[in-house]
């Protein structure tokens, strides 16, 4: 009983267990499960140093950093009413792309900020 109690308050915070601490909006969550696999899939798990604010470059740690990264950047930058406006989303889109460094990349994370309200 105390097992379903825990998984109880972790779908109420919104966390999967293991999950970092610092995954506290479902936009930060979003980011850093779709960055994970792409950064463990680059070259060598190569993640370059403006990928990181700190750290050794351990995958699940450069996803936690960049979607940090990412989310306050683009919280940062991001216009008001940009959704559907070509020239606002190209605004978050080129910040996306001083991070990400990969136009297809850009695209994809682009999607998943567009569909989370609280961009």
């Amino acid at each position: 009983m105390l097992h379903i109690a825990q998984l109880v308050r972790q779908v109420d915070a919104g966390r999967a267990e293991g999950a970092p601490i610092e995954l506290t909006t479902p936009g930060r969550r979003a980011l850093y499960h779709n960055l994970q696999p792409w950064l463990a899939e680059r070259p060598g798990g190569h993640v370059t140093e403006s990928m990181l604010l700190y750290g050794d470059g351990d995958v699940r740690n450069a996803a936690l950093e960049l979607a940090l990264r990412i989310d306050q950047t683009v919280k940062e930058i991001r216009p008001d009413s940009w959704r559907g406006n070509p020239a606002k989303e190209n605004t978050i889109k080129a910040a996306l792309f001083a991070l990400l460094q990969s136009a297809e990349q850009v695209e994809r994370v682009f999607l998943i900020l567009k569909a989370q309200g609280e961009y």
